[in-house]
This record gives C-alpha cells, structure tokens and sequence, in this order.
C-alpha cells in the first residue's frame, strides 16, 4: 500500500528542489523517521519518477521532463551501472601488435 502525498513547488523548479520538498513531507507525515535521517543517503539510492522517465540530474528544471500540474510522481529506486574501464594493454611475444580493451 502506498501513501500519497501533495507538494507545491514553483513553475521554474528543479528536481533539487523538488527532492528537498518532498523529503520534508516524508518527514512531516511519519512519525516512525528519525530527525537526523540522511537524505543524502536516501537521494542516492532512490530517485522521483514521472511515468517511466527518471528525474536524475538535479540542476534539470521540470519543465524538461514534462512535469505539469497533479502529476503524480513516483519513488523508485536508482538502477546504478557500474562503470568499469580498464584500459590494458596485451602484448604477444608472437606479434608486435597491441590490443586495448575497453569494458562497459
């Protein structure tokens, strides 16, 4: 079961604002949330949703992302890829060729 709840924020707001505004209702409509809860933490691992687009860049107006009035927003969590590069170089001793592999 969720909750919903309602926020106002302004027409030229960013997601930045729209993440502090909804973590003071979290805060304000439970009771079972500690006063020093890290919200940093939280906006790490879970991010606002408008239908299946994920608002991530936290500079983005909401504009951007289509966001209008009584839309309903969605906390979801963050699918977070992990990045590895790793530039190695192989040499054989057969061929004086180099070969740099790159990994996604």
């Amino acid at each position: 079961p969720s909750s919903k709840l309602r926020v106002w924020v302004l027409h030229n707001a960013t997601v930045s604002d729209l993440q502090k505004t909804v973590s003071r209702a979290i805060q304000r409509s439970s009771t079972n949330i500690p006063k020093t809860y890290s919200w940093r933490y939280f906006w790490k691992r879970h991010c606002l949703a408008v239908g299946s687009t994920m608002l991530l860049e936290q500079n983005k107006l909401l504009v951007h992302y289509n966001v209008k009035n009584n839309d309903n927003l969605k906390l979801t969590r963050r699918v977070r890829r992990r990045q590895v590069i790793t530039n190695t170089t192989y040499s054989s001793s057969l061929s004086n060729s180099t070969t740099t592999r790159t990994k996604k």
